[in-house]
């Protein structure tokens, strides 16, 4: 028994070090297939590998889709679409604090809805908070219950990962930069 687990051990460890030098091959040379006793099957895992990697690096650095926003219909002539107002959640239209014995209190800023109602009138009202989607979806159902005010609603799914940051690209919004105004109390996450 000792010598079958000494066997299988070592066995595993060069399995595994093959493979690293395989994947260090596809992933730093140019022609993987050149090098030093490159194995055509250990190249194919090692190259399946390293796509995986990539997948999953573009999975959770950026956003689930391309367009954000659905495409707007075509316009009737002479008409022009507004422009899409871009609120952040947390800090500019909510603000939340903690308080022993009840847990979290969410308030909202005075004569918020107001503004929303006249935004809305004006502009293409889209929230993008920095929360889950989960949490910036409840607050908009409570700003905007039958859905006639706020147009889009955007969470942390929906942003970049740039050096450890959230980062909210606009290029996402499936709308020209020039029709958007962005509203946020931190410029360095947009």
């Amino acid at each position: 028994m000792f010598a079958f687990g000494k066997a299988a051990k070592y066995t595993f460890f060069i399995s595994l070090s093959a493979f690293a030098y395989h994947f260090y091959l596809v992933h730093n040379t140019k022609k993987p297939e050149e090098g030093f006793m490159a194995n055509p099957f250990l190249l194919e895992r090692a190259t399946s590998f390293d796509w995986f990697l990539y997948d999953l690096k573009l999975m959770l650095t950026r956003p689930p889709v391309e367009k954000l926003l659905p495409d707007r219909p075509p316009a009737p002539p002479g008409a022009t679409y507004p422009k899409t107002l871009v609120l952040n959640l947390r800090g500019t239209l909510i603000h939340s604090e903690y308080k022993f014995g009840t847990g979290f209190e969410v308030l909202k800023r005075p004569g918020l809805s107001i503004f929303l109602q006249r935004m809305s009138r004006m502009y293409e009202v889209v929230i993008f908070g920095d929360e889950e989607n989960g949490i910036v979806n409840d607050v908009c159902d409570a700003l905007d219950p039958n859905y006639q005010i706020i147009m889009g609603r955007l969470g942390r799914e929906s942003t970049l990962l740039k050096n450890g940051v959230y980062v909210k690209d606009l290029s996402y919004l499936n709308r020209p930069l020039k029709d958007i105004v962005y509203i946020d109390y931190d410029d360095e996450k947009c």
